[in-house]
């Protein structure tokens, strides 16, 4: 009887600890808990789920980043998005960007406000100041690392 209950007691902890990474969180239910963005797709999935209206638009290529960006229109601005190999490479790129949005040395005439995020592989240039889109943009991808905050 003891390995009976045992057992029942051993397998309720697994189930409950595998459902975690599906979990919501009560006070927004629009926030997945325990899930990181990790790809353009995962991003754009996420900002809608937040209730946000996302298009998708052109593909760009800076001079300042290697890879090209995708580019989605969100709130009152557009954002580039840029997806890397790996996490080392957005980090090396990152690194080259000033925080006051300079990069290599000179100064973008931004179209609105820039607001540079990174997380895992993606850089995240925001041009824009919709609150709201602000908002989510800082749940899943942290606070930003250059540009207006």
């Amino acid at each position: 009887m003891k390995r009976v209950l045992f057992l029942s007691a051993a397998l309720s902890l697994l189930s409950s600890v595998a459902c975690t990474s599906n979990r919501t969180d009560r006070s927004n239910p629009s926030v997945r808990t325990n899930e990181t963005v990790l790809s353009y797709g995962s991003l754009v999935a996420q900002l809608r789920e937040g209730g946000l209206r996302v298009e998708t638009l052109d593909e760009i290529q800076q001079p300042f980043f290697t890879p090209p960006a995708r580019v989605i229109s969100i709130g009152d601005g557009e954002a580039q998005v840029y997806e890397y190999v790996d996490d080392k490479s957005a980090a090396t790129e990152a690194a080259r960007v000033a925080p006051n949005g300079s990069i290599g040395g000179s100064m973008p005439m931004w179209i609105a406000p820039p607001h540079f995020f990174r997380k895992g592989r993606l850089i995240v240039l925001y041009l824009g100041s919709d609150v709201r889109s602000l908002g989510r943009m800082r749940e899943l991808l942290g606070v930003e690392f250059a540009g207006q905050q």
